[in-house]
Order: C-alpha cells, then sequence, then structure tokens
C-alpha cells in the first residue's frame, strides 16, 4: 500500500523473540532455529491467519529466519496489503499460513506508547497544570509516567515535554503516535525533550 507517495510498512500483530538453548531445550524445539511467538496481538492479521502464541517462525517469505532481527527484516520487505506465506511449527508439525499484512491501526497507538514508553501524552495547552512550567508551544506534554518506566528511572517527569523522536518533529498527539507506529520495532529512539525552555536529548530504550 501506498500513501501519499510513502509505502506503508506491513504489520501483522506478533511479536517474537529469539530462541535460545534454554527455551530451545524447555520446548523440546531441534536445534536453534526460527523465533518464537511471545505474543498475538487482538485483532490482527497473524491472529486471522491461526497463528497463536508459542508457534516457532521458520520462514517469512522466502527468508529463513534465525533470530527476530530476520524476522523484522523480512518483514521489512512487504508493505500492507502484500499476502505474506510464513512457514511455521507447532506441536512438531509443520504449517503454511498466507498472513495479509495491513496498516497499524491508529485505534492502538496509545496501547502502543504506553506498552513502550510507559507513558501517557497530550496537548500542550490542555488545561492541566503541572510543577516544572515548559516555554515549548509545540510537542506533547507527559501528563502521566509509569514509575518503573525506563522514562521514569531516568528523571523524566510529568510536565515536560517531547519535541522530536529520531527525525521527526512533534507538534502533537497525531505527531506523536504516528511516529511511535513508524518506529515501535526498534529497540531504542533518540528524543528530544524539553523542560522549561531547557532541551535535552535522551536515547530511550523501547
Amino acid at each position: 500500500l501506498i500513501r501519499h507517495g510513502e509505502v506503508i510498512p506491513a504489520w501483522i500483530g506478533v511479536v517474537v523473540q529469539d530462541i535460545d538453548n534454554k527455551i530451545a531445550r524447555y520446548l523440546n524445539i531441534p536445534g536453534s532455529k526460527g523465533v518464537i511467538v511471545k505474543e498475538v496481538e487482538k485483532n490482527s492479521p497473524a491472529g486471522e491467519a491461526g497463528i497463536r502464541e508459542g508457534d516457532i517462525l521458520l520462514s517469512v517469505g522466502n527468508k529463513k529466519l534465525q533470530s527476530s532481527q530476520d524476522f523484522q527484516s523480512a518483514l521489512n520487505d512487504f508493505a500492507s496489503g502484500d499476502a505474506i506465506k510464513i512457514d511455521l511449527q507447532r506441536g512438531g508439525k509443520a504449517w503454511r499460513v498466507s498472513v495479509k499484512a495491513a496498516v497499524f491501526p491508529m485505534g492502538q497507538a496509545r496501547a502502543l506508547i504506553d506498552k513502550l514508553l510507559g507513558v501517557t501524552v497530550e496537548n500542550i495547552g490542555a488545561g492541566r497544570r503541572y510543577p516544572n512550567r515548559t516555554a515549548a508551544t509545540e510537542g506533547v506534554v507527559i501528563s502521566e509516567l509509569q514509575p518503573l518506566s525506563y522514562l521514569a528511572r531516568i528523571g523524566v517527569r510529568p510536565g515536560d515535554v517531547i519535541r522530536r523522536l529520531d527525525d521527526i518533529p512533534i507538534k502533537d498527539v497525531k505527531d506523536f503516535e504516528k511516529a511511535m507506529i513508524k518506529y515501535r520495532n526498534k529497540s531504542s529512539v533518540v528524543m528530544l525533550l524539553q523542560r522549561d525552555s531547557e532541551l535535552y536529548y535522551i536515547t530511550v530504550k523501547l
């Protein structure tokens, strides 16, 4: 799928993890090939195609999988709307399914942000007051922060303003949601944060 000249990345709605020796022994998986499905997202293309948690994905398209990085690299070859052939193993039996990739649903963006960053954000001037005032006129204000989140542990506080995520300037909540959807599969992002009139670049683990 191409929107405004941009290829829309494929979303199938699974979270995978590498198969280490411990997992392989526990599940009696021969060798260490493939990746294991850790989570199947609700109402996702993968779920509709019959993929389940615990399945071992062996290949995506024509690419064999050895790691979660292989999985993401293989998925990057497809766009929304493509039918993706996936070979998997379940209960010692081999299966092949066809998954029709879709666009990541915007309705799930806020849940994604909470899951990856542990924050809730709102537009500047939404009416809430915070202990640390900001001079920012663009960006999103962090309104809630999970105490055990990575951002909380490095000293980020409610009232701080997110101005940029990697190469995407953030003007409002919609920009932030789109950026998080785009970067959801990265291990970390660079965030430009503003507190009062001070700007800080920080690397944030997802």
